[in-house]
């Protein structure tokens, strides 16, 4: 963009200010926030923001000052920081990012407390882990309760462990030779 010869009438874009040389040429002009270039004709603008997976950015609007970027994660992650950043001018006719890139964290949830007889096929414990229950020889998972468990954003859903019951079987009867009595009803008990 070619300069003006003179400061009449005001050559100077989205309310910039002309200044005159000693001469009374036009000189340049005082740019007001946002706007850049020989006549203030160019906005400012902030570089493209690049995060890396799995955090991800969007805009208001273009990159200009007064856009605001704005940060979410991916499935399965948190955001750690401000998931805003606003575009602004440094004053100098360049576009700086307000604040620094948030981060994504995993999320996990707490260890499982699994006690025998209940036995699990995993103890991963990331975003999206399913938990599948079981008891030891001679248990059985109580009838109603969960057979399994998934890791989410909230944490294990269901919440609640189910629980283990001994096996127990039907009262010995009587030979027709004889007697026999186990004296008691459990699993693996003669």
């Amino acid at each position: 963009e070619d300069p003006p010869p003179t400061c009449s009438p005001n050559p100077c874009a989205n309310a910039g200010t002309c200044v005159e040389d000693a001469s009374g040429n036009f000189a340049s002009c005082d740019c007001a926030a946002g706007w850049t270039g020989t006549t203030c004709s160019v906005p400012v603008t902030c570089a493209v923001l690049s995060p890396t997976s799995p955090l991800s950015v969007s805009y208001s609007s273009a990159q200009s000052t007064g856009s605001v970027a704005t940060y979410t994660c991916g499935a399965g992650y948190t955001l750690q920081g401000s998931a805003t950043r606003s575009c602004a001018d440094d004053g100098f006719g360049t576009g700086v990012w307000s604040g620094s890139e948030p981060t994504c964290q995993r999320i996990t949830c707490p260890a499982l407390t699994i006690t025998a007889p209940l036995q699990s096929d995993t103890t991963d414990t990331d975003f999206g882990t399913t938990v599948n229950y079981s008891c030891a020889t001679g248990y059985r998972l109580v009838s109603g309760g969960a057979t399994s468990a998934t890791c989410g954003a909230a944490g294990w859903s269901p919440a609640a462990l189910p629980t283990g019951e001994i096996v127990t079987r039907p009262a010995q009867t009587n030979p027709s030779n004889g007697t026999g009595d186990d004296g008691n009803n459990e699993y693996n008990t003669l």
